[in-house]
């Protein structure tokens, strides 16, 4: 088979003419195109915006074949001035040109493959390197447009991790905005995906660089990874949940698994998101025990709680040797009195986008597990037999179960375990499931599984001030995974009103019949009106965390919402619906 090599590389004066074709390409024209000596004599320059010097190359056995280009988009205007006198020059006239990027994300510009290269993977080689050059200088994010009219491109886009977050005017041409906040995980699943590029957002909206992530043979750059979390503190929602982070680190005893650097710097992991989620009841608990306990029991009305005592993280029994053995910890755990005052806890498990099924238990911890069940009795018989055989992987939430249950019997409490996971995480109520059919009756009952967001809206719903909202940001930062389209459905005009009561404008409104908007992760789309999205903002917030139904009924499709702009001359009527 007749293998190509590729190697991208950086450009020098020398490839100034393939980076001039380059560019023609992207706006259309040709070699033999009056601009062409325009983007040449740029390509040339030591500071343009085609310079060689925002450029890399691709070539295939050695044999240039391509090229990209792309600059700090803070730095538009001043690379862009160079362009001017030149187009006076050669063309006669300098036309009107959009801003097409702005400060705040590194702007691919251009990009083009000759055609006898095209079908081996160039384009996309050269749309990698260039997006991890500019992570490794610091940039938050990576974004380029594309044409409505070049599906085909954005295909090419979105399968390496760009998504949309707007729209453009460019050229004459109508553009998608699409952006890139971290480098693709082929081992990723759909959803692990779609969790990874929402902590890789939400670190590019704090405008933190990545942190590399160092692989056998490069360094990778994940968009979850922050650097020095540890002093910033911006892995946590709010100051006091990074001073017990910081506290359960310093404190930390031998046997406990608290991992620092996950902790503090990789917005992937279970682990902060428990204390994102747990500290502010924790917080609320020692502020009123009356307060806290309304809202748990609320939250978690399954339980018999009549008294909340405690909530904690990170708890492994100091005595764990001489129960399971094994150093499983609860990623969160609440004690509470039920109505007869019989001591009980709830042992909590979170995950986020890992699965349950890991991490087997230890030689050590398989012995041990073996006993606790053969002495609760807790597993049918032809199950315990199955385990007794080694023919059931006693994974973590077989570890973590009997955990619980060893702890309760060692301290004389009533135990239960709880599963905390996103609606459309892959395996946990399978899991779940699985392992209930394995248990006997009596024990089944005490292992339940509750989806995140279940969990967090009663918590919402409940908690007083701030704590709602609170909540309501860790369910937007970890679960706010729906994306929402708004459409302009319908722009009237009151002339007569405008005629009487409005003082002339020059320019009044930007938006466009059938103009469409993405919402990502709450956040207000490019080139939506301010003032029209703080009428549409509730509606979104309530759709994206799963909500809808508005006004009982008032929607034929009740994930969405029909809404009007507040300007009272020309009021525009928006179309917002869920999407995914």
């Amino acid at each position: 088979m007749d293998t190509k090599k590729i190697v991208v590389r950086p450009a020098g004066r020398e490839d100034a003419a393939l980076i001039a074709e380059v560019v023609c390409m992207a706006v259309g024209y040709d070699t033999a195109h009056p601009i062409y000596p325009v983007f040449l004599t740029l390509a040339a320059s030591d500071k343009a915006q085609y310079s060689y010097r925002n450029a890399l190359i691709a070539e295939v056995d050695g044999t240039a074949a391509g090229a990209i280009v792309g600059y700090d988009g803070a730095l538009l205007y001043e690379l862009r001035e160079p362009i001017f006198p030149l187009l006076e020059k050669y063309l006669g006239s300098v036309p009107d040109i959009e801003d097409e990027t702005a400060a705040g994300e590194f702007y691919l510009d251009s990009l083009g493959v000759l055609p006898q290269f095209r079908g081996m993977s160039v384009g996309a080689m050269l749309l990698n390197a260039m997006s991890n050059k500019a992570f490794a200088e610091g940039h938050a994010r990576v974004g380029l447009i594309v044409d409505f009219d070049n599906p085909r491109a954005e295909r090419l886009y979105t399968e390496l991790g760009f998504v949309r977050v707007g729209q453009k005017r460019f050229l004459g041409h109508d553009m998608w905005h699409l952006q890139k906040f971290g480098e693709t995980y082929a081992g990723d699943t759909k959803f692990v995906a779609r969790c990874r590029q929402q902590q890789s957002r939400f670190r590019a909206e704090l405008g933190e660089p990545i942190r590399p992530y160092k692989g056998r043979t490069r360094e990778y750059y994940f968009g979850n990874y922050i650097a020095h979390g540890e002093q910033s503190g911006k892995n946590f929602l709010e100051d006091y949940i990074f001073e017990y982070a910081t506290e359960r680190v310093r404190k930390k005893k031998p046997h406990e698994t608290i991992n620092s650097d996950r902790l503090f710097n990789n917005l992937l992991s279970s682990q902060p998101m428990a204390f994102n989620l747990f500290c502010p009841l924790r917080q609320m608990l020692r502020e009123s025990e009356a307060t806290a306990t309304n809202v748990i029991r609320s939250a978690l009305s399954d339980y018999p709680i009549a008294r909340v005592t405690e909530v904690d993280l990170e708890f492994i029994p100091d005595n764990y040797k001489s129960l399971t053995n094994d150093r499983s910890a609860m990623d969160a755990i609440i004690r509470f009195d039920d109505s007869s005052g019989r001591h009980s806890f709830i042992a909590i498990e979170t995950k986020y986008s890992e699965n349950l099924g890991t991490n087997e238990a230890s030689k050590r911890g398989k012995k041990r597990a073996h006993e606790i069940i053969r002495t609760l009795g807790c597993f049918r018989p032809e199950v315990e037999e199955r385990i007794e055989c080694g023919q059931v992987n006693l994974t973590q939430i077989y570890r973590n179960f009997l955990l619980s249950e060893a702890h309760g019997i060692d301290i004389g409490a009533e135990s239960y375990s709880l599963i905390l996971s996103p609606a459309e995480h892959p395996s946990t109520v399978r899991e779940c499931a699985s392992l209930a059919c394995e248990l006997r009756p009596e024990y089944s009952t005490k292992l339940r599984s509750m989806s995140l967001e279940a969990f967090v809206r009663r918590l919402i719903d409940v908690s007083p001030e701030p704590y709602a909202t609170t909540f309501k940001r860790f369910y937007d930062r970890y679960l706010n995974l729906k994306r929402i389209k708004i459409t302009v459905k319908r722009i009237t005009e009151y002339r007569d009103l405008m005629a009487e009561y409005e003082n002339p404008i020059e320019h009044a409104c930007d938006m466009q019949l059938g103009q469409t908007f993405i919402v990502e992760n709450g956040h207000r789309p490019e080139g939506m009106c301010d003032s029209a999205w703080e009428t549409l903002r509730p509606f979104v917030e309530e759709l994206a965390r799963g909500g809808g139904n508005f006004f009982d009924g008032w929607m034929k499709n009740p994930r969405s919402a029909m809404l009007s702009c507040n300007d009272g001359f020309r009021p525009v009527s928006f179309y917002v619906e869920v999407i995914e």
